[in-house]
């Protein structure tokens, strides 16, 4: 082969590449490893507005639906819920992918401005956040003892200053608050001031500016240093003059349990949650920490997410320098071929920095199944014949368009170009860098057969041995198992699933509730669902972390545990499911909808019995907070006018008995704390409709004597979806009868205000994938019309591994892509003799054993790739034999 265009532009290409190596390694820092993960791309915007100590009911009435009416004005949003809570309101958006974030963002900032006085005085500015939804790269830190040896500040001032870290979030075991809990007797003592009033004087007390007279200087009143120095503090009132705040409470400093701590295998520590946007990053920290911690050792690691991946990249680190060492050693120092040695070894190195290089610039990034495919282009690297490369260009116009198509109407994951950067590389840059010194030197003839020396014979002639059973009867025999083979595997290929479905030793699984889940709810179903994992053993190592509607379990599996295990737990409204795996189990989630919320309730009342009762419903769920008896109370404005007063003073004074009150901060052991004033009273339903409160005058009112009040039944959370008010429950159940449900809650409803709207499926928002499709791409490349027996002995190969993957591994779109792409290397690249023979050398033989003793306490997934490789090509191979023979017969 003539290398003229190399020779003429020689310069210009090493120039080109030279840069391109600099500027990759000025990005090393910026690696992005990870796998793709598809996903439909839901942005939430959530708005939260407060309006304090108002019920559901009000603020459903004068916020919720003046936010929906305005709303309608704005577009660039696809769905819209809102839930209505006690003191305030959260709206959510899903945003349209045709609009921007900002522009959204601007649109109902300029909205809610322009007609604000639709809204009350008291309530505050709505407050916007777009919800974050992204997979984070954790490591999680454990204080060792009780006893602080070390600066928890100069701790976490240094992994910021490290610059891996993206958000770091420390969590105590237990949070303190200073208490001050007011004495019963003082408040009933005449002439004292009212809770309202002794609120509002110890909030205003550090808010003074005090002026010195000797230094002639303003200066603001400081907060106490200790906790027991609150008891000095002198409270200022209008009519009784200074009392000391020891008169009036106790002072003590308590512990708060923390519902919403990371825990781990169910138990909470003080600890250190640092997030990382990339695996790199995450690499980088966790060398970085094991430094640090050496100075500050009443600190250690407990937990590094993506685990696998990392175990991943030291194997195939590992794997690459031992290549390398052979290359060296065997050819180098054995053979005596330095320069080719050198050159295999520089080469590939200089390809993988070109690779990471349009890696970054296209923004993809590079997992398991890269790092896999690069593994098996490093073992090939010394066999690789340079000048050949069976391809036209027909094909590549044919493969570009119908790539194009494929990615457009997401027939095929995005994630597959990363594979073909790969494998392009392969292809060409590598044989490129390889070939450039030798161009230099003009020794372009130079070869170095490794094939045949390395070969195994025995090997050779056990698994490629010839049949010479010719028989009709063996040629009919094996055409009936082949085509029951492809029967039996072409329905997976037509089945559509998630590309990630590999359950490695550590998986991401989330529990997911609805919008208008109570903290206090999705609290409980959290510790329930951590409780049974961990109490049927289905775990070594549990690590579970608590965020706005979602709790994400970090699960180190058991040895023997079944994936399926994990559909029975008790998740009542949560919807459990991992990650990155293929989930079984889905709910349905049933809507209805009635302007009028009590007459709903009653509605579901009939329902909930029927669905019971249904052979193939397994489980049936509430999915809203079913209403409670409370109190309404109405003011007499006759009584109050005759007592003088311009406000029925009890209400306010009754919240402040009810709810303990944030009256200020304070910094106490390197943590602001919150100081909370409490009444130190207890009262019955019965009895706190009738008990004394201060009317700030002196005097005592007894709430009887001035207001009315009557048991109602009040909603703690209202919910609408697309403006109706609405109650759903989840469903459970497999092979369920929809239409048949459907129509008899639809006859169940028939005379009732209430209405059935639809059913909706939880799901993860995985985008699913048919193998088909990518079959036809590879087909593209693959097909000749001189060599149609080859290319069906190839369907055929490709229908019984993508079987056999299933059977004896974890099924993997992208694995099984990667299977492919290999063996069609070695058929651009290699002869069909040579491919026989590198299948049975001792150095593809010997690292494919010893990817299954690999040195680290990872996965199998590199052992299961080479393994799945070996197996396609040994099994294609073998069906070109037979189909030769059936000619041949």
């Amino acid at each position: 082969m003539k290398h003229t265009f190399l020779k003429k532009y020689f310069y210009y290409i090493v120039s080109l590449f030279g840069f391109v190596f600099l500027f990759s390694a000025l990005l090393l820092r910026e690696i992005n490893i990870g796998d793709y993960h598809e996903k439909n791309d839901e942005i939430i915007l959530t708005i939260t507005q407060n309006w304090p100590s108002k019920t559901a009911f009000q603020v459903e009435d004068k916020i919720t639906k003046p936010w929906e009416m305005i709303l309608k004005s704005v577009t660039g949003y696809s769905e819209l819920k809102s839930v209505s809570d006690f003191g305030n309101v959260k709206l959510f958006l899903k945003k349209n992918p045709t609009i921007e974030k900002q522009e959204l963002l601007r649109l109902i900032r300029n909205v809610y401005l322009l007609n604000q006085n639709q809204f009350p005085n008291e309530v505050h500015f709505p407050r916007f956040v777009y919800e974050n939804q992204n997979d984070a790269f954790v490591i999680l830190l454990k204080r060792k003892s009780e006893i602080k040896l070390t600066s928890l500040e100069e701790l976490k001032q240094k992994i910021i200053k490290s610059n891996y870290a993206d958000k770091l979030v420390y969590q105590p075991k237990f949070e303190s608050e200073i208490q001050l809990e007011m004495r019963e007797d003082f408040l009933l003592e005449v002439s004292r001031p009212s809770l309202s009033e002794i609120y509002h004087s110890i909030r205003s007390y550090f808010d003074v500016i005090s002026f010195d007279i000797n230094e002639e200087k303003f200066y603001f009143r400081d907060y106490p240093e200790k906790y027991l120095e609150w008891e000095k503090v002198i409270l200022p009132f209008r009519k009784i003059g200074f009392v000391p705040l020891k008169r009036m409470a106790d002072v003590s400093l308590k512990k708060v349990h923390i519902n919403r701590n990371t825990r781990v295998n169910g138990e909470s520590f003080e600890s250190i949650l640092i997030q990382t946007n990339t695996v790199f990053k995450q690499l980088l920290l966790q060398m970085y920490l094991k430094n640090l911690l050496e100075e500050h050792d009443d600190w250690e690691i407990v937990f590094t997410s993506h685990e696998d991946l990392v175990c991943h990249i030291k194997e195939f680190l590992f794997f690459y320098l031992l290549i390398d060492f052979f290359i060296l050693i065997y050819i180098g120092a054995i053979r005596k071929f330095w320069l080719e040695a050198t050159c295999m070894v520089l080469c590939f190195l200089l390809h993988v920095i070109v690779l990471f290089f349009f890696l970054s610039l296209a923004q993809f990034p590079i997992g398991n199944s890269g790092i896999a495919l690069l593994f098996f282009l490093k073992i090939c690297s010394p066999f690789i014949p340079c000048e050949r490369c069976l391809i036209v260009k027909k094909q590549i116009y044919s493969l570009i368009l119908f790539l194009c198509i494929c990615l457009y109407y997401h027939w095929i994951p995005l994630s597959i170009m990363v594979i073909l950067f790969i494998f392009i590389n392969g292809v060409l840059i590598y044989p490129l860098f390889y070939k450039l010194p030798f161009i230099l030197i003009n020794q372009t003839n130079r070869k170095i057969n490794l094939n045949q020396n390395l070969k195994l014979p025995l090997i050779h002639r056990i698994l490629f041995a010839e049949s010479k059973s010719n028989s009709r009867y063996s040629v009919i025999l094996s055409g009936i198992l082949m085509m029951i083979s492809m029967i039996i595997s072409f329905k997976d290929v037509m089945a559509p699933f998630p590309i990630f479905t590999n359950i490695g030793s550590i998986q991401l699984a989330r529990l997911e509730f609805p919008t208008y889940a109570s903290e206090s709810e999705m609290n409980r179903i959290t510790k329930q669902v951590e409780e049974t994992i961990l109490d049927h053993k289905l775990t070594n190592l549990l690590v579970v972390t608590q965020k706005n509607f979602r709790s994400d379990f970090y699960i180190k599996l058991s040895e023997f545990t079944n994936i399926n295990q994990f559909n029975s737990l008790p998740t009542e409204i949560g919807y459990f499911h991992f990650v990155n795996g293929k989930n079984e189990k889905q709910m349905n989630v049933l809507r209805f909808t009635n302007q009028n919320s009590e007459k709903m309730e009653s509605s579901m009342k009939k329902i909930l019995p029927w669905l019971k009762s249904q052979k193939e419903i397994e489980e049936v769920v509430l999915g809203f907070q079913p209403s409670s008896e409370g109190i309404e109370f109405h003011t007499n404005p006759t009584s109050r006018v005759q007592m003088g007063l311009d406000i029925d003073p009890t209400i306010k004074e009754s919240s402040f008995i009810l709810n303990p009150s944030v009256v200020g901060k304070m910094y106490l052991n390197e943590a602001l704390i919150d100081v909370k004033l409490k009444v130190k009273q207890i009262f019955s339903k019965e009895e706190y409709s009738k008990q004394p409160v201060s009317d700030g005058n002196g005097n005592f009112i007894f709430g009887s004597a001035i207001r009315e009040s009557n048991v109602i039944q009040n909603f703690a959370r209202i919910y609408h979806k697309e403006t109706e008010p609405s109650m759903e429950v989840f469903v459970k159940g497999n092979d369920v009868d929809w239409e048949k449900i459907e129509n008899g809650l639809k006859f169940i409803l028939k005379d009732d205000t209430t209405l059935f709207v639809e059913r909706s499926i939880t799901n993860t928002g995985d985008l699913q994938f048919r193998l088909l499709f990518l079959v036809l791409f590879i087909s593209i490349l693959v097909y000749r019309q001189k060599h149609t027996k080859e290319f069906i002995s190839f369907l055929i190969t490709i229908l019984m591994v993508w079987k056999l993957q299933s059977v004896m591994f974890a099924r993997d779109y992208l694995q099984f892509t990667i299977v492919i792409f290999s063996f069609l290397f070695l058929r651009l690249k290699f002869p069909k003799g040579f491919i026989r023979i590198l299948y049975t050398n001792v150095f593809f033989l010997g690292f494919l054993t010893l990817t299954y003793i690999h040195p680290w306490n990872g996965g199998v997934y590199l052992f299961e790739s080479m393994f799945l490789v070996f197996l396609f090509g040994f099994i294609y191979l073998k069906l070109n034999d037979r189909f030769l023979k059936i000619k041949t017969s």
